[in-house]
């Protein structure tokens, strides 16, 4: 069993007995001294460590794997290579003290730097009085202060060195530094040494530090006040507006909806106006056919001969697409095929609704194509109708 060379104790070490610390980038190590002394180190690669955390977890669940959570128990700590202390270590540190560390009898502190030891003497001035925090300078020197405690009494607390005037009057100064920077306790007055002394201004700037300090915690919760009404404002605002904003678009999809269902009734009319007038327009086709058959076979001379093929033409343009043809428009036919012979039927029906001015979608419609079909059949139209590349085919059918 490996042993303390400075009093020959057993140690006892676990791997798991470590604290990572990642932010700060070291770890804090234990081990077991004797029965009932903790011995902790901090150790780094990169050399200097600022203490950021006290990982509190860690140390509460070794006392327990010890049977040490309510026995008491001395600490030995090796501040070497620490050069800094930070914020959350000293409240945690007198957390530790007030709260996690209650069976801690002795806390003793050795390798501590001077621009580190100010800090750590704060703790001491405000640590409970059951806890007795000292300073060694090596670790033989603390195991020391730690065994002859432990000679005088290995459970009842010691009692506690009498200091002279100037050490108290240091630890009250100390003690009303912490409360105010680490504890936030500015309610508790800072009551001065007596004016002689060498202590007196420096406790009057302290309680003139609190009084400032209480003055900016009142500023800031005014502030804060204000902000939050002045956010909260905003935020109402903003949700009424955000609220409008989706009421009108309900609207707007609503009255889209009316639209789209008035729209689809009139196309579903329209559809059957249309599927109405196919069946008429099939029913005078096959009238007309038999009418000029009719014709053909009593028409001995062939004096109609061109009367049907004309009457059979004119009533399938006006009828397909729904038209009644005024005198201008039934002139224009008859001047265009005479103009462009090799005109289809077709071909004419798509340029009375061209100069109807009819859409090409609605003209394809109604012809039972695609618009892109009707497309390609307006670009052969203007082929056939010798038009040049600049010319408009609405423009040259207006021109009759």
């Amino acid at each position: 069993m490996k042993r303390c060379p400075a009093s020959h104790l057993p140690i006892r070490e676990e791997p798991e007995w470590r604290a990572i610390h990642n932010d700060g980038g070291y770890e804090t190590i234990f081990r077991l001294i004797g029965s009932d002394i903790i011995h902790c180190k901090h150790r780094s690669d990169n050399g200097n460590i600022v203490l950021s955390r006290i990982d509190s977890k860690k140390f509460l669940s070794i006392l327990e794997n010890l049977n040490l959570l309510h026995r008491p128990i001395y600490l030995l700590i090796d501040f070497e290579n620490v050069t800094d202390i930070g914020y959350q270590y000293r409240t945690d540190f007198l957390n530790f003290a007030f709260n996690w560390g209650k069976n801690i009898t002795m806390l003793v502190l050795y390798n501590v730097r001077d621009e580190i030891r100010n800090r750590l003497e704060c703790f001491s001035a405000i640590a409970p009085e059951k806890i007795h925090m000292t300073f060694a300078s090596s670790y033989r020197d603390g195991l020391d202060i730690i065994l002859k405690l432990h000679e005088h009494s290995s459970v009842e607390k010691p009692e506690p060195l009498e200091k002279n005037e100037s050490e108290q009057l240091k630890n009250r100064l100390l003690a009303a530094i912490t409360r105010i920077s680490l504890l936030n306790l500015l309610d508790q007055p800072v009551h001065p040494s007596p004016a002689e002394n060498e202590f007196y201004p420096y406790f009057l700037a302290v309680e003139e530090f609190r009084k400032d300090m209480i003055s900016k915690r009142m500023f800031d919760r005014q502030h804060k006040n204000e902000l939050r009404q002045k956010y909260e404002l905003q935020y109402k605002k903003q949700l009424s507006d955000l609220q409008q904003e989706i009421d009108l678009h309900k609207k707007q999809v609503h009255n889209y909806k009316n639209t789209l269902t008035a729209l689809n009734s009139e196309i579903a009319v329209r559809n059957e106006k249309l599927y109405r007038l196919h069946a008429v327009d099939t029913e005078k086709k096959t009238i007309t056919g038999l009418l000029c058959t009719q014709l053909r076979s009593i028409d001995k001379n062939n004096h109609f001969e061109n009367l049907c093929p004309d009457m059979a033409d004119n009533i399938q343009i006006a009828e397909l697409c729904d038209l009644n043809l005024t005198a201008g428009e039934a002139l224009f036919i008859d001047q265009l095929k005479i103009k462009h012979p090799f005109l289809t039927n077709n071909d004419v029906k798509i340029c009375l609704l061209v100069r109807k001015k009819y859409s090409t979608k609605v003209i394809a419609r109604l012809s039972e194509t695609s618009t892109r079909g009707m497309e390609s059949i307006r670009y052969r139209l203007h082929k056939k109708l010798g038009l040049q590349k600049n010319q408009s085919i609405k423009a040259y059918l207006c021109g009759f």
